[in-house]
């Protein structure tokens, strides 16, 4: 057998919805599956890691959850979907299994599900008891249903290192402190699967009723049965005689004590009134004990009980209920709900007070010291479908309505274009991005982080470094990019603020008042993002103190993080975040993979959005890839940022990239415009500095030199005249006025 697919599983399940019972539907739902797989174990499906547990005092083990491996499934004959919901269990949480259904089952039916699903490779199926038998031994856990007998007869021919995971049979019941109102659902609750699931109720306690009220309440509960009387299912002769002979029994009883029995007419069911409190199961098939019972005395008549107890039914009556659940859960009951709601299975609840997913996982971890790196990745696979690309009008066009998280992406203020997220994706997106603040030097132990990202707007910069940092653990100051710098500088003076994360236009605002006030900073390491830190920039900074600057995240508002720095990268270089991200480069030309080195399209594909579909989405950014291993041992592929797609163009044949340049000349207010001059392509440098500097910092690029001087190919001249404006007031870097 195969180990499933676990994220073809999931989109399988979406299309095998309208296929189950309609109250079944909320079963086979993706999104409840991640959601359970993150409240049972506390992991996100999407993101099964091992990640450094920096809140333990030893920082070098690596933990997370795996499956357990392959496990059969003991199935009962009383539930048609059970074993279909069982086997998804264990295969969402990346197991392999066989399962035994009653004899004399037609698997054919659970096997085509299996295979609509994509199971078929990681799913045996089998019927009689002696093909399962030589399974038995290596299996790695046996999850089985049944009675007590028969769960020990299994538990008999395990391995004793083989994990069992027992289903047995429970029984429920109704505790009443009123009553009136309460016989309609409580025989609803009896008739609904006949009292064949474990939380179909099999005696009601009257909180302090009399042996009259008692019975009058039996008598209103047998007209509220009659009702039901037409949908009485056919028995077969011993149950017949099970049923006759428990009537029989009771009604000897009842001339001898205070007992009261009803049986329909049509003996489609039965009701034995008792003052005698004792828990004792009912024999099903619309059976069910009143009894009588003092308050406060619950506790004590279920205690021997306690293993065997599943679901209590209440009244509609609060006024008690803190007390009340107290009493009852203490006694051992795993689930309290209204009578009504007892057969109601809540798609996110435990059953029978356990968590079934966190026990088809186990919890593993690794011990590296030494290791630099914040999560130990899972193999991933690079390889994408080939589809189109797609661009920002698609990726509007594919948004859910389903989303929680709102940010702008783009657009104008009276018309912003939003990007959406799910709360679950959103924030499985901000631990992905706090382990890569760690990767690049953050130590949430000993920094205390000011964030100074701007926010407000719908921007996401502020917001979401404050989510970053608290996934983190550091101590962190959300002052945002807060106008009174004086304040800002004297609180990071005051609290010893050794990290400061924002975008380089601020700081450096900030830094030179700090200048101008003759003001020692205590920051230590810059985390920036938005836009890039230009070279004389960091230098400048590292003269004021500053010992580190690395990208606080490599992403898109779109797309979510993409990737990260290490403290060995190089600026502009960046790991990929391979657990929820998949990125391409491609040529600038056309579509098709990069060679090495060269520079081309960053595309990304989304392996970890609900929200939105991201597939071969075309960001803006260009890039080309790192060669070589990391020395901080991630093996994840590294991408040099080479800038945005606007800022490459082709000139006399070859591409340049306008950021490049104007860091070679080293002017920050530079600005290209190319033209076409007798029938070539003229650059037109308008720079402060002067003719002849400008003129050998570009000589010094080596392909430039080539096409101007060597193939004259192409023309170029600088100036120093007004810049080029565009209507928004902004300075272009880069103007084409070719046609």
């Amino acid at each position: 057998m195969n180990s499933p697919n676990i994220q073809k599983l999931l989109s399988k399940i979406d299309q095998f919805k309208n296929q189950v019972p309609t109250d079944l539907q909320v079963f086979f739902d993706s999104t409840l599956w991640l959601k359970r797989i993150k409240r049972e174990t506390g992991v996100d499906l999407r993101d099964l890691q091992l990640r450094r547990d920096r809140a333990s005092s030893h920082e070098a083990l690596f933990e997370g959850i795996r499956p357990v491996g392959t496990i059969g499934h003991i199935m009962p004959g009383n539930s048609e979907w059970t074993p279909l919901l069982a086997i998804l269990e264990t295969a969402i949480t990346g197991n392999k299994s066989w399962v035994k259904l009653p004899s004399g089952s037609d698997k054919s039916i659970l096997e085509a599900q299996l295979a609509q699903l994509g199971l078929e490779d990681s799913v045996k199926v089998y019927t009689e008891r002696g093909e399962i038998e030589s399974l038995y031994k290596t299996a790695d856990a046996i999850s089985a249903w049944g009675s007590e007998s028969s769960l020990e007869d299994i538990r008999k021919k395990i391995s004793s290192q083989t994990r069992f995971i027992p289903w047995g049979h429970r029984i429920s019941f109704a505790y009443l402190n009123t009553w009136e109102n309460e016989a309609a659902d409580l025989a609803q609750a009896m008739v609904k699967y006949e009292q064949q699931a474990c939380s179909s109720p099999q005696i009601c306690y009257l909180e302090n009723a009399s042996f009259d009220q008692a019975k009058q309440f039996a008598k209103d509960l047998a007209l509220e049965l009659d009702k039901h009387s037409s949908s009485f299912p056919a028995l077969d002769d011993s149950t017949w005689a099970e049923l006759s002979n428990f009537t029989q029994t009771h009604l000897a009883e009842s001339c001898l004590k205070e007992k009261f029995v009803i049986e329909a007419a049509d003996q489609s069911y039965r009701i034995v009134v008792d003052t005698d409190a004792t828990f004792e199961a009912s024999v099903l098939n619309r059976t069910i004990f009143i009894k009588t019972i003092e308050k406060g005395a619950i506790a004590n008549v279920l205690a021997p009980h306690r293993r065997l107890l599943q679901s209590v039914g209440i009244s509609k009556d609060y006024s008690s209920l803190e007390s009340l659940c107290e009493s009852l859960i203490e006694a051992g009951v795993s689930r309290v709900c209204p009578v009504a709601s007892m057969q109601d299975a809540h798609p996110l609840e435990a059953h029978d007070g356990e968590f079934s997913l966190s026990r088809f996982t186990r919890r593993v971890s690794v011990h590296a010291p030494g290791l630099e790196v914040n999560v130990l990745p899972q193999p991933f696979d690079n390889e994408t479908p080939k589809t189109k690309i797609t661009d920002k009008s698609d990726f509007q066009k594919s948004v859910s309505p389903d989303a929680d998280f709102y940010f702008k992406s783009g657009g104008s203020s009276a018309k912003p274009i939003l990007s959406p997220f799910t709360y679950a994706d959103y924030h499985l997106q901000m631990q992905v991005a706090a382990d890569g603040l760690i990767a690049a030097g953050l130590d949430p132990k000993s920094d205390k982080c000011m964030n100074v990202f701007f926010g407000g707007g719908l921007y996401g910069g502020f917001l979401s470094f404050t989510d970053i940092l608290e996934k983190t653990g550091c101590s962190q100051y959300p002052m945002s990019g807060y106008l009174d710098l004086d304040f800002v500088l004297d609180t990071i003076i005051s609290q010893n603020i050794n990290v400061l994360l924002g975008m380089p236009s601020y700081m450096t605002t900030l830094y030179k008042r700090a200048v101008e006030r003759n003001l020692k900073l205590p920051i230590q390491k810059i985390f920036f993002g938005g836009e890039p830190f230009s070279l004389d920039q960091r230098s400048w900074l590292k003269e004021l103190g500053v010992n580190a600057i690395f990208s606080a995240s490599y992403g898109s508002v779109d797309a979510g993080p993409l990737g990260y720095q290490c403290t060995h990268s190089k600026p502009g270089e960046h790991h990929v975040n391979t657990s929820i991200q998949k990125i391409e480069i491609v040529k600038l030309s056309e579509d098709a993979p990069c060679d090495s080195n060269e520079v081309g399209r960053v595309l990304v594909s989304s392996l970890a959005r609900t929200g939105v579909a991201i597939s071969r989405y075309q960001i803006g950014d260009t890039a080309s890839w790192v060669e070589g291993k990391c020395p901080c041992g991630d093996s994840s592929p590294k991408l040099l940022l080479q800038g945005r797609i606007g800022d490459i163009f082709k000139f006399g044949g070859s591409f340049f990239n306008a950021q490049k340049i104007k860091n070679q000349i080293g002017d920050s207010e530079l600005q290209l415009v190319i033209k076409k001059t007798d029938l070539l392509d003229e650059l037109i440098i308008n720079t402060q500095l002067s003719e002849e500097l400008t003129k050998e910092k570009i000589m010094a690029m080596d392909d430039f030199k080539e096409i101007v001087e060597l193939e004259k190919s192409a023309l170029f001249r600088v100036i120093n005249t007004e810049k080029i404006t565009a209507v928004s007031g902004k300075s272009p870097l880069l103007i084409d006025q070719r046609q």
